[in-house]
């Protein structure tokens, strides 16, 4: 089976201790897809991914373009210890402003408010910024979280995004509008011990 790897990436895999991110290969889609499927209420989504969808849309959008030198999304397995853990990355890439958003889905069965879900994202977004900042000289990342993910905003926080405002009444979902609070690093933001 063909490894697949970013053209503009120096590595296919960066580490920290016991965490990695690297290209998301064939054999990782169909775990995406079900987490994206569980986790619906979180995204912005509005309805469930078949598979032949999933495949689709990583053939014409992901994988076609990781041999550009400016992909559009940069998408990555989260692993740890080479089990992985959830997907995320650089998307919405602006490759002449240096900026992207971060895209993160942890998978469905860890709760979002435990300790382990914080030292995920603690170890996810020190090696994302490591990649955005130090090889993709990026000056800015972004994110949009809807409002009530208490503790991942907290978290995002904790990481160095700075909340930079709201976009009100953004998404419908439930029978209900839901706002979503936009966050931003900056390559000397640092992350709070």
């Amino acid at each position: 089976m063909k490894i697949r790897k970013y053209a503009c990436l120096n590595k296919n895999k960066y580490c920290n201790e016991h965490f990695s991110l690297e290209a998301i290969q064939d054999t990782h889609i169909e775990y995406i897809r079900k987490w994206r499927n569980k986790k619906i209420n979180i995204l912005r989504q509005n309805k469930k991914i078949s598979k032949k969808q999933q495949t689709d849309y990583f053939i014409n959008n992901i994988w076609n373009d990781m041999n550009n030198k400016f992909p559009s999304n940069i998408l990555l397995s989260f692993k740890i210890n080479n089990k992985l853990l959830g997907y995320g990355g650089l998307v919405n890439i602006s490759w002449h402003n240096r900026r992207s958003e971060v895209s993160l889905l942890i998978k469905s069965e860890v709760d979002e408010s435990s300790e382990k879900y914080r030292q995920y994202l603690n170890n996810f977004f020190l090696i994302l910024k490591k990649i955005a900042f130090d090889e993709l000289k990026f000056k800015k990342l972004t994110s949009e979280t809807f409002i009530f993910r208490k503790n991942h905003i907290k978290i995002l926080e904790s990481n160095g995004f700075r909340n930079e405002g709201k976009l009100i009444s953004q998404y419908y979902q439930k029978n209900k509008f839901i706002d979503s609070l936009l966050h931003s690093c900056f390559k000397n933001s640092k992350q709070k011990k």
